[in-house]
């Protein structure tokens, strides 16, 4: 404290966390040397962390713009953070790592600004991870359609994928792709048929393939 200036953490209240909504944050109570009091909102990760650097004696403020420059400071460090633990188990596309970073609470500049970062380091590689999307949803029996919509809603588009179909699948397999996953599929009367072609368009082959394919596997 420094000439009446304070500031004091107040971490979040996960109780109150909704799923998919954004998770609460920290807040930080300011005192300023006027007696002005303010409260500024942190993500929770960050609020824990400059609640410990107060604790230990590291956070070095005696006025607001100090305590602003060392938030700023801490949001970078720990959105970095929180966006290189994300790649302990799996790849994920750049759209999927900034809407990550949004919902831990961070806003959306930083966020992106974050996830360039970890694109320029290699960190982040929407070719990558199409990559071995693709290869996985074609081996779980996915049509072109679905991969291509769901690929899309993670901001990638499959035209950018180098190799994009050939090297994954051959579009005239199509519909044996679309038979053999209509024999593993046990749908049961009424509306067997109706049932089975819905259920192989919902696997984002199309209604041609998916029609022809079901009659094929009606008549065996």
């Amino acid at each position: 404290m420094k000439d009446g200036f304070a500031w004091e953490v107040y971490q979040a209240d996960r109780r109150r966390a909704r799923t998919g909504a954004p998770l609460p944050c920290a807040s930080i109570h300011v005192t300023t040397q006027d007696g002005e009091s303010e409260f500024i909102e942190v993500p929770a990760a960050v609020g824990r962390r400059l609640a410990s650097q107060k604790q230990k004696g590291t956070a070095h403020v005696s006025c607001k713009d100090e305590l602003l420059t060392l938030v700023a400071s801490c949001n970078r460090a720990v959105a970095w953070e929180q966006l290189v633990k994300l790649f302990d188990r799996r790849d994920y596309a750049e759209r999927e790592c900034v809407r990550k970073l949004v919902h831990a609470g961070f806003d959306h500049a930083l966020a992106h600004e974050t996830v360039q970062r970890g694109v320029a380091c290699g960190l982040v590689s929407n070719a990558r991870y199409a990559d071995a999307f693709v290869r996985s949803k074609v081996a779980a029996g996915w049509g072109m359609e679905r991969i291509r919509r769901e690929l899309s809603n993670r901001g990638v588009q499959v035209s950018d994928l180098s190799g994009w179909p050939y090297e994954y699948l051959d579009p005239d397999d199509e519909l044996e792709r679309a038979r053999n996953v209509a024999s593993k599929k046990t749908v049961r009367e009424p509306n067997a048929y109706a049932k089975l072609v819905r259920f192989l368009m919902g696997r984002g082959f199309s209604y041609g393939v998916a029609t022809q394919a079901a009659k094929d596997s009606m008549s065996c």
